[in-house]
C-alpha cells in the first residue's frame, strides 16, 4: 500500500458544480424561510406587519437577526461562488491517519426572569466529524465518517474556498495491504482468545487510580446539591426543599451509584482476576469535547475499548492487540500489540 500522501489540483466536474450550486440554493433558502416565518408569526401575534408603523424593541431585534443571517449567508455564497469561478478542487490521497468526533455541549436556560419555578436548562450537543489525511483534518458528514476506517488509503476531493467535501472514496482498505493474501479471510479465521490471569501490583495501582478518579467525580456531583440542601435545612426552609425536590434525588442517586461502583470495585480486588483478550483492531477513533477529556477508542472484533494515547498511536487496523480488562465494570488495565 502507498504511504506517501499525494496532493493535486484538478478541474471540477459537472457533478461537482451541481453539488456546489445545490448548496448555494440551500443558503439562499435560509433567510427567505426565516423572513416568511417572522412575517406570519409577527402578524398573527402583534396584529401588524413587521417593520411597519411605530417600531418597538421587537422590530429592532428582528432587524438585527435578519442582518446577521443575511451577512453569514452572503459570506457563504461568496465562498461557493469563488469555487465555481475558479473551477478548481483540491485532491488529497493518502492513508487515513485518524478519525475524530468532536462534541461541543452548550447549556441554555428557559423560563422568564424572576420565575421561581417552571424554568429549566437544556443541553444541546453539536457533533462534528473529522478525518485526518496528509496531516490535515477535514470536517465531513457522519455518512462519510462511517464509510472509512483508520489505515485505509483514501481519496478526498474538496472545494478549497467553501470547504465542501465533493467526494470521498476508499482506494484500498487497510486489510488489503497484501494483495496476494486474503487478509479479511485470514483475520476472521483467527479467533479471539480470552484467558484469565491474576492481577499484578501494577494492575492494582491502575485500579486504585480509576477508583479515586471515580470518587472525585461523584463527590463533586454530590457536594453541590448537598450544600444546597444543607443550607435549606439549617435555615428551616423546608418548603424550598420540597419545591426543589430534585436536589435530594440527585444526592441519593449519585450516592447509590457510587456505592454500587465501589462494591464492584471491591469484588474485582477480592477475586484478583483479570481477562486478557487477544483480538484484531478493525478501526480506531478519538473523541474530543469542551466538557470532557479526549478519549481514544479502538474498535475490535471483541468490541470497542477506550485505551491510552500511547497505545492508540501504536496500533493500526489489522493489528492483533491484547486488551487487559476486568471481568466486572470492563475497566481497561493495559494494552499491548499482540
Amino acid at each position: 500500500m502507498k504511504t506517501e500522501p499525494i496532493y493535486s489540483e484538478i478541474t471540477i466536474s459537472a457533478d461537482d458544480r451541481k453539488k456546489i450550486t445545490r448548496g448555494m440554493i440551500g443558503i439562499v433558502a435560509v433567510p427567505v424561510m426565516f423572513g416568511i416565518f417572522i412575517y406570519f408569526i409577527f402578524s398573527w401575534v402583534v396584529g401588524r406587519t413587521v417593520l411597519t408603523g411605530e417600531w418597538e424593541m421587537f422590530d429592532y431585534m428582528i432587524l438585527f437577526f435578519m442582518g446577521l443571517i443575511i451577512s453569514v449567508c452572503t459570506y457563504l455564497l461568496i465562498r461557493k461562488a469563488a469555487d465555481l469561478r475558479t473551477g478548481v478542487k483540491h485532491v488529497y490521497e493518502g492513508i487515513l491517519e485518524d478519525k475524530r468526533k468532536d462534541i461541543q455541549k452548550t447549556t441554555t436556560s428557559s423560563g422568564g426572569a424572576g420565575r421561581r419555578s417552571g424554568g429549566g436548562t437544556r443541553t444541546k450537543a453539536t457533533i462534528t466529524y473529522y478525518l485526518k489525511i496528509a496531516g490535515k483534518e477535514f470536517a465531513v458528514s457522519h455518512s462519510k465518517y462511517a464509510q472509512v476506517a483508520t489505515g485505509d488509503l483514501v481519496k478526498l476531493e474538496i472545494a478549497p474556498k467553501s470547504k465542501l467535501i465533493l467526494n470521498l472514496q476508499t482506494v484500498q482498505k487497510a486489510t488489503e495491504a497484501q494483495p496476494d493474501v486474503d487478509v479479511d479471510s485470514l483475520r476472521s479465521s483467527i479467533p479471539d482468545k480470552v484467558i484469565k490471569t491474576n492481577l499484578t501490583p501494577q494492575d492494582e495501582e491502575v485500579l486504585r487510580k480509576i477508583w479515586l478518579k471515580k470518587l472525585r467525580t461523584k463527590l463533586l456531583f454530590i457536594a453541590v446539591p448537598l450544600l444546597i440542601a444543607f443550607s435549606f435545612i439549617v435555615q428551616g426552609w423546608w418548603g424550598l426543599l420540597l419545591l426543589f425536590f430534585p436536589v435530594p434525588i440527585i444526592i441519593v442517586w449519585n450516592a447509590i451509584s457510587l456505592l454500587r461502583w465501589y462494591l464492584k470495585y471491591q469484588s474485582i480486588k477480592r477475586d484478583h482476576v483479570k481477562e486478557e483478550i487477544t483480538t484484531t483492531v478493525t478501526d480506531k477513533t478519538t473523541t474530543s469535547g469542551n466538557r470532557t477529556a479526549t478519549s481514544y477508542l479502538v474498535s475490535t472484533q471483541a468490541g470497542a475499548f477506550s485505551i491510552d494515547k500511547s497505545a492508540y498511536d501504536e496500533v493500526k487496523s489489522g493489528d492483533r492487540i491484547v486488551i487487559e480488562k476486568t471481568p466486572v465494570l470492563n475497566l481497561v488495565l493495559g494494552t499491548r500489540v499482540g
